[in-house]
């Protein structure tokens, strides 16, 4: 079956979805829900919950629905020597935002593994080495594309690989050890400061920091080290943590004697910024740097800087890099994969 492009596919992803993240005993949605969410005819909807409840994946029970089997064990009715099941697992859970840099980083290597013939799934990122290898054993994953693991998963990671099923680290990763396609954020937030700094801008607010976030401080990284080259002291008081009241925050700056001039905007946090600016009617007086594509409708007569990230590139590489290490299992290597993608100011 081609999971990709046929309409039996389009339902079955979806249902081993569910099944996958199911403890069992949940009821599925009914036909008429499938029917609308997968944009399918219900005869094909029928067609392929009729096959899973053979399989005894699901049961069907009358006048209650079809309810996942707690002891499913999947078949994807796909050759064994042609059986690819490749598991995203996104930190973040926003594979949705497709305007923001996670999500577009999720939707290329998506897209990438279904053009190549992989069936892919979303894996939850908080689950346990015992879940974990009950996964792998319960639909035979063949490898794991892990976006953004933090300092908790490494363990994980390695002991995942142990088993025989290759992981290729997303994003950002701090682990030499293990496969990894990396976006440099840290030159990110280095280009965005030096620009600033070279405009004469010497009091630059960084809006968006978050704790435990490997790749925000790197840009965080990035930006002082601009800051040093220029001999320039950074003030850690115009830092704005991503929790704040970002328009509260930067109203502040406005208002208060801080001499801030520009801004350094992680994201969608861009977004109270622009609206802390045109609020006190200041649009397009003081520069911001921010991710291309982060302005709403709202926003497009605003003039930002923008930096514009890899994130098409590194998405299919890290698909195409864990594409080559299922085909090559056999062919053990201690060798890993690191390549770094480096943004560009634009």
């Amino acid at each position: 079956m081609n999971f990709a492009t046929t309409a039996a596919g389009t339902i079955s992803l979806y249902l081993i979805r569910f099944i996958i993240n199911s403890k069992g005993g949940e009821t599925i949605p009914s036909e008429n829900e499938l029917c609308k969410m997968c944009k399918v005819s219900r005869p094909t909807v029928r067609k392929v919950i009729k096959e899973y409840i053979a399989q005894g994946a699901l049961q069907a029970k009358q006048g209650k629905g079809v309810f996942v089997n707690p002891n499913a064990v999947l078949n994807l009715n796909i050759p064994e020597d042609k059986k690819r099941l490749v598991g995203i697992i996104n930190r973040d859970g926003k594979s949705d935002y497709y305007n923001y840099g996670n999500g577009m980083l999720y939707t290329s290597v998506f897209s990438r593994l279904l053009n190549k013939g992989i069936f892919v799934t979303d894996l939850k990122h908080e689950f346990s080495f015992d879940t974990a290898i009950s996964l792998i054993n319960k639909i035979g994953l063949s490898g794991i594309i892990w976006m953004f693991p933090d300092a908790e998963s490494f363990d994980l990671i390695a002991e995942i690989e142990r088993q025989g099923v290759p992981v290729v680290t997303l994003g950002a990763c701090e682990n030499e050890n293990f496969n990894r396609i990396t976006i440099d954020y840290r030159h990110a937030g280095y280009l965005a400061a030096e620009y600033l700094i070279k405009k004469g801008h010497k009091k630059i607010a960084f809006v968006g920091y978050r704790e435990k976030r490997s790749f925000i401080s790197q840009y965080l990284a990035g930006f002082r080290a601009a800051h040093d080259k220029h001999g320039i002291r950074f003030d850690s008081s115009l830092i704005v943590n991503m929790f704040d009241d970002i328009f509260s925050k930067v109203s502040d700056f406005l208002k208060d004697d801080t001499e801030v001039t520009a801004f350094f905007a992680v994201d969608y946090c861009a977004i109270p910024v622009f609206q802390a600016l045109e609020s006190h009617g200041l649009l397009n007086k003081y520069p911001v740097i921010c991710r291309k594509n982060t302005l709403n409708m709202n926003f497009k007569e605003f003039k930002s800087i923008d930096i514009e990230y890899p994130y098409t590139q590194a998405g299919r590489t890290a698909a195409d890099t864990l594409f080559k290490l299922i085909d090559n299992k056999s062919n053990k290597t201690s060798r890993k994969t690191n390549l770094n993608f480096k943004p560009k100011l634009k």
